[in-house]
């Protein structure tokens, strides 16, 4: 009869784990000794005690196999994790190299672009200085070169002057030379006075004398006017 209750009670409680039933087992046996010294009322009150002792156990240890199943899921995310963060990590490290080489080089460019930069600008300000200079020499010459059309345009209007003079006097000696010449003619008792020979000679050779002070006159008479065309060095 004893053994009908505690199969009825084990019988009634859900499938439980291999451990469980061992242990349950075990306990069965001690309590079915304790039937057998003192009778089946000794054990009735402990009884269900029991079964739920060993229900709880039972669920409980589902649970931890759960737990167990659940952690073990855990730690393979958590390694699938570390294995990704390690990856990112050296990854994260590469860049964080190839960044600072990178920012090396960029720096080295920035430097070598500002040398370059700096001596351009001295270059620059080195060739401005120059400009000036030669712009203040090209503002000399320029002067420089209106004096000198000044200076020669003085000195062509005073040649000029010096021609007209000389051609006067030349004429006036020729006048005079004529009107001596008439005179003496006239003395002698000719008719018609000719112009002398040696007037030509002696215009040649006042021509060759101004050549030697360094012009060459050309000269154009129309009675009282003279125009000069060119004037040149006499070589």
């Amino acid at each position: 009869m004893s053994d009908d209750v505690i199969e009825g009670e084990e019988g009634d409680s859900p499938v439980v784990s291999e451990r469980v039933q061992v242990l349950a087992q075990g306990i069965y046996d001690e309590l079915q000794g304790l039937m057998d010294l003192f009778g089946q009322e000794s054990i009735s009150n402990l009884m269900p005690l029991v079964v739920n002792i060993l229900e709880n156990l039972d669920s409980a240890m589902s649970d931890n196999q759960d737990h167990l199943a659940a952690l073990m899921e855990v730690n393979e995310e958590n390694e699938t994790l570390m294995k990704q963060y390690d990856r990112e990590k050296q990854r994260r490290k590469e860049i964080e190299e190839k960044s600072m080489r990178q920012e090396d080089v960029s720096e080295g460019e920035v430097r070598e672009l500002k040398s370059l930069m700096a001596r351009v600008q001295s270059e620059n300000r080195g060739m401005g200085s120059k400009l000036a200079s030669q712009r203040e020499q090209i503002d000399r010459l320029e002067e420089r070169c209106e004096d000198l059309l000044r200076e020669k345009k003085g000195l062509h209007d005073k040649n000029i002057g010096l021609i007209k003079n000389f051609h006067d006097q030349m004429e006036s000696l020729s006048a005079r030379r004529m009107s001596e010449t008439r005179s003496k003619m006239s003395e002698e008792g000719l008719s018609s006075p000719t112009r002398p020979r040696g007037f030509q000679d002696f215009m040649a050779t006042g021509a060759k004398a101004v050549g030697r002070r360094g012009l060459c006159p050309l000269l154009l008479t129309d009675g009282t006017r003279v125009t000069q065309t060119k004037t040149t060095r006499c070589c």
